[in-house]
């Protein structure tokens, strides 16, 4: 299936695009970030408003469809995540 995205946005697959802009592929949107040495990912802001991440929202990891990272920001499997204290939160403290 990556294949299959990365075939149809040459752009993408080469990094020629800007980081953190999307691109559709069978109306859903994809991008690329940079992974940074200690392992932070940063998403830019414009990134986070194209997928409806909002300041202050609480992203829960999940196991995706083997294409890319999945973070879920709303649903029925985020509500039921947050029935489980036993999930580890991780909060990035920007001083």
């Amino acid at each position: 299936m990556l294949s299959k995205i990365l075939d149809a946005n040459p752009k993408l697959a080469s990094y020629r695009i800007e980081e953190g802009k999307t691109t559709n592929f069978r109306g859903r949107h994809y991008c690329w970030v940079s992974i940074h040495d200690i392992g932070l990912v940063v998403i830019p802001p414009h990134t986070l408003e194209t997928y409806g991440v909002k300041p202050g929202d609480r992203l829960l990891s999940t196991r995706g469809s083997s294409i890319a990272f999945v973070l879920v920001v709303k649903g029925p499997i985020l509500e039921t995540a947050r029935r489980h204290p036993e999930i580890r939160v991780f909060e990035w403290d920007k001083r």
